[in-house]
């Protein structure tokens, strides 16, 4: 069997392919049909429709592609023209026909579609069959194969029409099905058909339309245009009347699976395009007009009235359809204290070789030195790096985003998406439900944004890009209604944002935080930078507290913390993994240059943040591994904490300096050291630095691991010192627990959780 191109007017034949070769099949993008347009292959997915070409034109026969007028290169979809001596030279009798197909050099107008490849003609449909629906081409044997993937239709049994209404720039599409049973049991078929089609191609389908002949020529072939000649003379205008009356009886009493299907169906055929039942529909291209069209016709659906306004307040369909489902929504947190205390209940990270907090404790606490040469780039640049796979894998399915904005999306925004799923779910809370929360990042690098501006610019370059939205798709996805900042102070950045954090749930500007930093190098400019501020150690390792420090080494990783009042995390039986004690920030001012640190102003902050503490175990230090920095630093504590004996981490040692998370990162180590009472070791300690008089402080960095035992709760600080001038410090305790009386076999609730039914069965299976 050869599949080949003929008519009448070319006595049959006029392309053909050559004997014995297979087929040639050609997965084309659904949205680059149009004439004029270039085709574009793709791979078979949603979106695509398969073509098989016809070969080479005949021996006697030419053929060529034009629009209007001129004729196109390959690949280029336009009019098919024929010229050759088996071509008719004119319609017996019909002048007006022959001279509307003849060009004046005998170029004869098929009638058809389709584009040339290296010398072989591939055939994409019939001009005056074409559908066009918001300026794209839609073939209507597409349309009629895609509603044969259901059982009830069959090929030829089904008729798909675009039709144009008064004062209708755009067609409408129109399925006719061949059908001759009751009229209600055909509403359940109708829906099929209008979902398989917005499924696959995106499609609205205006009417589905039972009829009990399907018009076709002698030879078989579809008569669309009676269909269309028909429609426009209101043959079907009864059955359509019918139709929507059993439409609209006893919707309401349709369960919140159904409203949620309604108002995506109403919502589509508005728009004229597929609806994300979880994006504004604003930003989807609703305009006030369309939202009044759109309210009026869920209201005749749903047989109910609707206020404008209700639209303004529930912007998403899911929204909309839980408002509609008597769905309640949450309260807002009443007023919180200023001097409430605040509980840390939850912590996520995505740190060098560890994807959780535990992993990354038992690598310090296994002495493991994350620092290694990157792959990215073809100079020898070491650090702290997060693995390709961590920065390059996104389910954005998941998250709800396109293809198209996920390819140019920030891989910061994609890990900082991915941890707070992680925080939220490991703080056990409810993020359907819970809507004040606040989201507090960390940020300094938008690498991303200079490789994606050498590209060619989408409508997503921007907004996947800029430091401002990253905090803010954090709270666009999970519907948090409280403030989302993103905050810039350098190597600080995220003890900042804790710090703002802190403040907001004091100031009742949200009931919990998010909180922490994230940070992502794709970019071998911000290292040039960095060298000739000569901050970099030379020998690719941070040495904090050692005669060798030389710099520091960078590094990558998001760290975040779950802030909420100590009383909610109490009464909700959370897990209590430390109690803020204090937060303070301050500026260096004037020193011996921008990037220098101030040791009287970071005395002056420690002075601020152990004004009511009267002693501290631990300090995890800014320790960036300078020869200079570190004496500062030392001499800082010193001076502030007196004679009192306090250990040193310095977790920059183990993973590089982390920058905008680094801060963050510290204070994750400690948590974990409070809870597993254990203090890790830090690494490249040989030589103690010399501008450090040891003898005369009790400060000591930790050389080997330790056991923490102490018969008070824990106390510990977290410095960090921004190039900004901006410094940050933490106090944090270890929260003790009243032991209640255990009953003998007490049960506890192993809660498991998925987005998807079946995954969720698997989990509940292992």
């Amino acid at each position: 069997m050869y599949t080949v191109y003929g008519l009448a007017e070319a006595t049959l034949a006029a392309a053909f392919p050559r004997p014995s070769e297979k087929f040639r099949r050609y997965h084309l993008d659904i949205n680059y049909l149009n004439i004029g347009a270039r085709v574009k292959d793709i791979k078979v997915d949603i979106g695509c429709v398969t073509y098989v070409d016809v070969g080479y034109p005949l021996s006697n026969m030419k053929i060529r592609i034009i629009d209007n007028g001129k004729v196109l290169d390959d690949d280029f979809i336009g009019h098919i023209e024929i010229k050759g001596k088996s071509v008719t030279d004119g319609y017996y009798n019909n002048i007006e026909a022959t001279h509307s197909a003849l060009s004046a050099d005998g170029w004869f107008d098929t009638g058809d579609l389709g584009f040339m490849r290296k010398g072989r003609l591939i055939i994409t449909g019939r001009a005056k069959d074409i559908i066009i629906i918001n300026g794209t081409n839609f073939y209507p044997h597409d349309i009629e194969d895609i509603c044969c993937t259901l059982d009830i239709c069959e090929l030829n049994r089904v008729v798909a029409i675009g039709a144009r209404g008064k004062n209708q720039e755009d067609e409408s599409l129109i399925i006719f099905l061949l059908y001759k049973k009751e009229l209600k049991d055909f509403l359940p078929i109708q829906e099929d058909i209008k979902k398989v089609i917005l499924n696959k191609i995106g499609l609205e389908v205006s009417q589905v339309i039972p009829v009990k002949n399907i018009y076709k020529t002698t030879s078989g072939k579809l008569q669309r245009f009676k269909f269309l000649q028909k429609y426009h003379s209101g043959e079907f205008n009864n059955v359509i009347e019918e139709l929507e009356i059993l439409n609209s009886k006893d919707t309401f009493s349709l369960s919140q699976k159904d409203i949620l299907d309604t108002l995506l169906l109403e919502a589509s055929e508005v728009l004229g395009t597929k609806v994300d039942m979880d994006k504004a529909l604003f930003e989807q291209g609703f305009s006030s007009i369309s939202l009044v069209t759109f309210k009026d016709r869920v209201s005749k659906r749903l047989n109910i009235e609707i206020d404008i306004t209700t639209i303004f307040d529930y912007p998403t369909i899911r929204g909309f359809a839980n408002f509609l489902s008597d769905t309640k929504s949450i309260d807002e947190n009443s007023e919180i204290s200023s001097d409430t205390q605040i509980a840390i209940v939850s912590v996520a990270c995505q740190f060098p070789d560890a994807s959780s907090p535990e992993a990354f404790f038992d690598n310090l606490l296994d002495g493991v030195d994350s620092i290694k040469k990157s792959s990215r780039w073809q100079e020898d640049y070491y650090g702290g790096f997060l693995d390709d796979e961590t920065i390059g894998s996104f389910d954005n399915n998941f998250f709800n985003i396109s293809i198209a904005e996920a390819n140019t999306l920030d891989p910061q925004e994609k890990i900082l998406l991915q941890t707070s799923l992680s925080l939220l779910e490991r703080g056990g809370v409810d993020y359907n439900k819970e809507k004040n929360i606040g989201v507090y990042i960390g940020v300094s690098s938008n690498d991303n944004l200079r490789l994606e501006l050498a590209k060619d610019l989408s409508p997503y370059t921007l907004t996947s890009n800029l430091i401002s939205t990253l905090s803010g798709r954090v709270s666009y996805y999970f519907d948090f209604k409280a403030p989302a900042l993103s905050l810039d102070t350098a190597c600080s950045s995220s003890l900042v944002a804790i710090h703002q954090a802190i403040s907001a749930i004091k100031n009742a500007d949200c009931s919990m935080a998010i909180a922490g930093g994230v940070n992502v190098i794709l970019d071998a400019l911000s290292f040039e930078g960095l060298n000739q501020l000569q901050a970099l150690s030379p020998t690719n390792r941070c040495r904090t507290f050692d005669e060798g420090a030389d710099g520091y080494i960078r590094g990558e990783g998001c760290g975040l913390v779950l802030l909420k009042p100590l009383s909610d995390a109490i009464e909700n039986n959370d897990e209590i993994l430390a109690v803020i004690k204090s937060s303070t920030l301050n500026h260096d001012g004037k020193s011996n240059g921008l990037t220098a640190p101030n040791g009287l102003s970071q005395q002056s902050l420690l002075k601020k943040a152990y004004a009511n503490i009267d002693r501290v175990d631990l300090i995890e230090t800014h320790g960036t591994g300078t020869k200079l920095g570190d004496p500062i630093e030392i001499n800082a504590l010193s001076s502030v904490l007196g004679n009192q004996e306090v250990l040193l981490g310095a977790v920059k040692t183990n993973i590089g300096h982390l920058e905008a998370s680094a801060g963050v990162a510290g204070v994750i180590k400690t948590l974990m050291a409070m809870k597993y009472k254990k203090l890790p070791s830090n690494l490249h300690f040989q030589s103690k630095n010399p501008y450090i008089d040891w003898d005369k402080i009790n400060l000591k960095p930790i050389t080997k691991n330790l056991d923490w035992h102490t018969n008070k709760p824990k106390v510990a600080g977290v410095s960090s010192f921004g190039f900004s001038g901006t410094n940050a410090h933490i106090v944090l305790e270890e929260y003790i627990k009243e032991e209640k009386t255990r009953r003998e076999k007490e049960y506890k609730v192993l809660v498991i959780s998925s987005k998807e039914e079946d995954k969720l069965e698997d989990l509940a299976n292992l």
